[in-house]
């Protein structure tokens, strides 16, 4: 699974709204659309705010078929 698809699923998961995730990761609604869609990527900073919220890390958020 790509990372487009990690943070959709886990939004939706979670119940958040991408407004709501937006606001707890710094960045606008449309900020997390466009990362949903594979339109743009986080900078480092908001990754680490994402795999955090996540529980979990950076590399497995990014990597596809992590093990």
């Amino acid at each position: 699974m790509r990372f487009p698809e990690k943070l959709k699923l886990f939004r939706i998961q979670h119940g958040y709204s991408q407004e709501e995730l937006g606001r707890l990761v710094g960045v606008s609604d449309a900020s997390i659309s466009m990362y949903e869609n594979g339109k743009r990527i986080p900078d480092v900073y908001k990754a680490v705010k994402i795999a955090k919220l996540m529980g979990t890390t950076c590399e497995e958020l990014v990597t596809e078929n992590f093990k």
